[in-house]
């Protein structure tokens, strides 16, 4: 065969490069038909669902608890976790001002029976204390008030017309004890001296073995506030009943997924 014959044979072989090509992605690129009777196929398809209705209504509704469960679960375990943290706040705060009212009048009384070797004592006990905030220069006004009779009786007089939180059960009496204490350890220093001086003079920096209270302006209001929602009681029915919706939406969410 010569050479001429087999490149005419090549050409006729060859499929042209333009057209449209088959093969499934033949169609690329077309644009989309739109449906001629939307009205009529949509009716066809509620037809042919029909037998499938109540399978629908099921994922229906599991669809809906599951995107329910998405969107609250965070502010369920929010409001959970705020409830315990309140309420452990509320009754660690209480514990501490019940211990250390109690603690301040035992030594209010010392003072009052014996007031030379009390206050000599209590000269040699501001001596070795040492705060561990330094600089909010509490021991500088304590140390300077400890030789001002007329301050230390007023502040002993004042300590001594609070209530006492033992004796009282009213979460907002409660508060209002709390409130009058804290007032009171701003003005009166030596009044917390005299009611955490054990923790105080062991100067520990272990806050569990502490009976001390150290709280800033904020917190102060916060536990106030605690108290008056809380009385000190941790609510394990509420955390409890968030916690067994919470396992339900998420058994349910499971469900669907």
């Amino acid at each position: 065969m010569s050479k001429e014959n087999v490149n005419s044979n090549l050409k006729n072989t060859q499929k042209p490069m333009g057209g449209r090509r088959g093969g499934p992605m033949g169609g690329f690129g077309m644009p989309v038909e739109k449906a001629k009777n939307f009205k009529g196929t949509f009716i066809r398809l509620l037809r042919y669902l029909r037998p499938h209705k109540v399978n629908l209504i099921v994922v229906l509704v599991f669809a809906i608890l599951s995107t329910t469960f998405t969107v609250y679960s965070p502010q369920k375990v929010r409001e959970a976790m705020n409830k315990l943290q309140d309420g452990y706040s509320a009754h660690v705060t209480l514990e501490k001002l019940t211990n250390g009212q109690n603690n301040g009048q035992k030594e209010i009384e010392k003072i009052i029976k014996n007031p030379q070797k009390a206050m000599a004592d209590l000269q040699r006990d501001l001596e070795k204390i040492k705060y561990k905030n330094k600089d909010s220069g509490s021991s500088q006004k304590t140390t300077g008030m400890e030789n001002d009779q007329s301050k230390i009786k007023e502040a002993f007089g004042k300590f001594g017309g609070i209530a006492k939180l033992s004796e009282t059960k009213d979460s907002n009496k409660r508060a209002e004890i709390c409130e009058q204490l804290f007032k009171l350890g701003e003005e009166s220093p030596i009044i917390f001296v005299l009611m955490f001086k054990d923790s105080l003079l062991n100067d520990s920096d272990s806050s569990k073995n502490s009976s001390e209270i150290k709280l800033t302006e904020e917190q102060k209001a916060g536990v106030i506030n605690a108290i008056r929602e809380t009385n000190g009681e941790i609510d394990f029915s509420y955390i409890g009943w968030i916690a067994a919706l919470l396992i339900a939406m998420y058994l349910i969410s499971s469900g669907f997924s």
